[in-house]
C-alpha cells in the first residue's frame, strides 16, 4: 500500500515545479539591458526559461485577426520565441519611429541577428506601444509561410490521435528534451480535421502514468498554460482544445538564434549576404 496516490504525487510535483518558476522569476525579473547584460545571460542556459516565466517578457497581446479571422498562433509563438532569444533592451536611447519599429520587428520575425530595441526595456512595453505593426507582419508571415513555403501542408501533416504507448513516450521524450537542453520548443497541436495549434515548451513534469506539459499558449496572455496527458489516451486533452497530438517543429531556429548570439557577441557583423536573403524573403 501505497502512501499517497499518482494524482496526489502529481498534485505535490506540479506545485514544486511552481514553486521552483517562481524562485526563477526572483533572480531574473526583466530582459537584458545593453550587450554585455545579454552576452552574460545568455552564457547560463537556464536563463531562456527565466525569461519566459516573466510576463513582462511576453507579447502584451493574444493570437487573433489572420486569414479568414482564425488567428496567427504559429507565428505569435514564433515571434514571441525569436523576441527573448535575441532581443536587447537599450532604454537611455529614444524610443523608434514606426519606420524604425518596423525594422526592428521584421528583424526580429528574421531571427538571424541579435536586435537591439532602444526606449524600452522588455518586449511586452514594446509591443503595447506596437501591437498594430506586430500584428501586421505575424499576418504577412502567415500569408508567406502558409502560400509560398507550404507551411499549411505541415500543419495538415500530423493526426489528432496516436498509438497510445507511442505518445506516451513522446511526451515524456518532449519533457526530457526540455528539461535537460532548457530551451524553448515550438510544439505544432494537431487537433481533429485540418485544426492546428501551436504553443512553445517551457517545461514538463513526468510522474506515471501522469505528465505534464507547461507551455507559454498565444491564446491566453502572460500566463503558463498547461496541458495533462495520461498513460493510456490516444490524445492529450484540454477542455479548450478538446484532443490532440503534440508534433515537435522549427528546431533550426534555435541554431539560428544561437548562431546570431554567438556573432554579437564576438562584436561581428551581420553578412550583407544575409540582409539581401531578408529582403528576398519579404523581411524588410
Amino acid at each position: 500500500m501505497t502512501l499517497f496516490s499518482p494524482r496526489i504525487l502529481f498534485s505535490l510535483l506540479t506545485l514544486f515545479i511552481t514553486i521552483r518558476a517562481q524562485a526563477q522569476l526572483e533572480i531574473l525579473q526583466n530582459a537584458p539591458i545593453g550587450r554585455q547584460e545579454f552576452c552574460e545571460l545568455h552564457k547560463t542556459p537556464s536563463s531562456v526559461i527565466k525569461m519566459a516565466l516573466n510576463q513582462e517578457n511576453l507579447l502584451s497581446f493574444k493570437n487573433s485577426g489572420g486569414l479568414l479571422n482564425k488567428g496567427v498562433c504559429w507565428w505569435h509563438s514564433l515571434f514571441q520565441r525569436a523576441s527573448i532569444y535575441i532581443s536587447v533592451f537599450r532604454p537611455e536611447l529614444a524610443k523608434p519611429t514606426a519606420a524604425q519599429a518596423k525594422k526592428i520587428i521584421h528583424s526580429i520575425a528574421s531571427g538571424k541577428r541579435v536586435v537591439e530595441i532602444p526606449g524600452y526595456h522588455n518586449i511586452g512595453d514594446f509591443s503595447r506601444d506596437w501591437e498594430n505593426l506586430i500584428q501586421r507582419k505575424l499576418e504577412e508571415w502567415q500569408l508567406i509561410d502558409g502560400f509560398l513555403k507550404f507551411a499549411w501542408i505541415r500543419g495538415l501533416s500530423g493526426s489528432p490521435s496516436a498509438n497510445p504507448v507511442k505518445l506516451e513516450a513522446k511526451v515524456g521524450s518532449l519533457i526530457e528534451l526540455s528539461n535537460d537542453k532548457q530551451d524553448l520548443h515550438w510544439l505544432m497541436l494537431q487537433m481533429d480535421g485540418i485544426t492546428s495549434h501551436s504553443a512553445l515548451l517551457v517545461d514538463g513534469a513526468n510522474l506515471k502514468p501522469h505528465y505534464q506539459l507547461r507551455t507559454l499558449d498565444s491564446n491566453y496572455v502572460g500566463r503558463i498554460k498547461e496541458f495533462e496527458y495520461i498513460s493510456g489516451n490516444p490524445s492529450v486533452f484540454d477542455p479548450r482544445y478538446v484532443r490532440f497530438v503534440p508534433y515537435l517543429g522549427r528546431n533550426s531556429d534555435l541554431k539560428r538564434f544561437k548562431k546570431a548570439i554567438a556573432r554579437y557577441c564576438s562584436n561581428q557583423q551581420v553578412l550583407e549576404s544575409e540582409v539581401v536573403e531578408d529582403l528576398h524573403n519579404g523581411f524588410y
